[in-house]
């Protein structure tokens, strides 16, 4: 499924994808076996609930390589050239060893931050506010659906490793989806999930040459719908959901539900925010980490 877009649309969707980039930050991996490299990793957006500040990111991103907790070992830009880690809590799901997501594992993670780091990442990033989330998506809806972040390109540093991953936007459009089919006979859950059919369009001078089939690591970016204009005819955006996998041979993307993360948010930390009716999460866990 592509989505034709004309000029003027183009340059409505660049606006909001450059928008969209603003509160996401590409997450990097300290390396455990070259000292002072950093591979990226994945991404995470940045949302502010009230005076809850998190990064909503996957649970495979923060937990796997058989079980080990691993997101003191996140790294995220505070400059072009300086990268930070951050302290907080990580409140996380656990999914089945076989990484199979259903109704009962559901892929989330919210990186909540302590002070300090969210003073760091307050003068480089821009958080998004409660009013630019959207609940109880209709996938039939026609809006305008984009998936945006980072993906891992990767260049040369040394010859007894040579796989060094940096991140690269990337975006892409088209239109939320409930088919199922082709996913890998994986289940997935309609009240959990999103699809995104892959086949889109990529805009502007920086994205060009860009494959879909050469994306990696997009896990963590973000789900996004546009949702009108405000009085200036800017076009709005609201976050609908977190990437969790690019599917290949089915051509899709998946994401989690922000309904599934305020859901949790409001268990650990009781924000004020409509509740889905739907949803309950009970198996999570919160580790602290620096």
């Amino acid at each position: 499924m592509t989505l034709n877009l004309s000029n003027a649309s183009a340059e409505i969707s660049r606006d909001l994808v450059n928008s969209a980039l603003r509160s996401t930050c590409p997450l990097f991996l300290a390396n455990e076996h070259f000292e002072n490299r950093f591979d990226f990793h994945a991404s995470g957006v940045l949302v502010s609930f009230g005076g809850v500040h998190v990064i909503l990111s996957a649970a495979h991103v923060v937990h796997g390589e058989r079980t080990r907790f691993k997101a003191d070992r996140l790294r995220i830009p505070i400059s072009d050239s300086v990268l930070s880690g951050i302290n907080g809590e990580c409140i996380f799901t656990r999914l089945p060893d076989s990484g199979i997501r259903n109704d009962d594992a559901v892929d989330l993670c919210l990186i909540v931050l302590d002070n300090g780091s969210l003073e760091m990442l307050g003068n480089h990033h821009e958080f998004l506010t409660r009013d630019q989330v959207r609940m109880n998506v209709d996938p039939t809806m026609t809006e305008m659906t984009f998936a945006a972040g980072y993906a891992a390109d990767w260049i040369s540093v040394d010859a007894r490793d040579p796989r060094h991953y940096r991140a690269q936007p990337y975006h892409l459009l088209s239109r939320l989806s409930t088919d199922m089919t082709g996913l890998d006979n994986k289940p997935y859950s309609l009240k959990h999930n999103l699809i995104l059919p892959a086949g889109a369009d990529t805009l502007g001078e920086e994205y060009r040459g860009q494959k879909l089939e050469s994306l990696e690591g997009v896990s963590g970016s973000g789900l996004w719908q546009r949702t009108g204009f405000n009085d200036a005819l800017v076009p709005k955006k609201g976050l609908v959901g977190i990437v969790i996998e690019h599917k290949r041979i089915a051509q899709k993307i998946v994401g989690t539900r922000i309904d599934v993360f305020i859901e949790v948010l409001i268990q650990t930390h009781d924000i004020s925010m409509p509740r889905s009716s739907t949803i309950r999460i009970q198996d999570f866990s919160i580790e602290p980490f620096n």
